[in-house]
């Protein structure tokens, strides 16, 4: 199984990240780094995200799901466990 990924700076922009994650977003790499990893978050995500985000931040660890919304024109949800 293939797997997409995506490494951020301290405002969650991605600075590294593979082409599976790019086409799982369906976003381009130029497209991508304009943006903050919370723009994909699906807004009812938004708060449990930001949460996850902060205890990260903080240097604890994370075992958890959140869901994204694709860059499609149809706006499909999908799973990203943390």
């Amino acid at each position: 199984m293939l797997t997409g990924f995506y490494v951020t700076d301290d405002e969650l922009r991605c600075i590294m990240l593979n082409k599976i994650f790019t086409k799982t977003v369906g976003y381009s790499l130029k497209e991508l780094r304009k943006m903050r990893v919370t723009d994909l978050v699906y807004k009812e995500d938004l708060e449990k995200a930001e949460k996850i985000v902060n205890r990260i931040l903080r240097g604890g660890a994370v075992i958890d799901e959140i869901r994204y919304v694709g860059g499609r024109l149809d706006g499909y949800l999908f799973y990203t466990s943390l």
